[in-house]
């Protein structure tokens, strides 16, 4: 008799409208979030070790995301079109470019900033507690 799978996986499409939604630099930054954090209403705030799940563009560059801080997770960039500057406070400077990826350990504490460059920039972002 076969056994059963321990775990079942399903695919749920959740319609962009039921999706949080958010913004930085005046609007000319916005996400769309597929996994939101806890408390900003969306469907699914946390899968295992994913709690955090976003797509973004930038329409209109230069825009950035000010140096702010994080700690204790790891955040995974992909970039998908433009040109995405990341500066950080141990020294780090990184041009993503379409198609280049970024993993970002936080550990003990960072900050950083992202600087959105050469528009349509669109990007998905992920974020693992280890």
């Amino acid at each position: 008799m076969p056994r059963k799978p321990r775990y079942q996986w399903g695919l749920q499409l959740i319609d962009p409208s039921k999706q949080v939604r958010g913004s930085f630099d005046q609007e000319r930054i916005v996400e769309q979030k597929m996994i939101a954090f806890s408390g900003e209403g969306g469907l699914i705030n946390r899968l295992g070790a994913l709690y955090y799940w976003a797509w973004g563009q930038c329409l209109q560059a230069p825009a950035q995301i000010p140096l702010h801080p994080h700690r204790g997770f790891e955040i995974f960039t992909y970039l998908i079109s433009g040109h995405l500057l990341h500066r950080d406070s141990l020294g780090n400077q990184t041009l993503l470019e379409p198609e280049q990826w970024q993993l970002m350990q936080t550990g003990r504490g960072i900050e950083h900033e992202e600087l959105f460059q050469l528009a349509p920039i669109q990007m998905l972002q992920i974020w693992f507690d280890p």
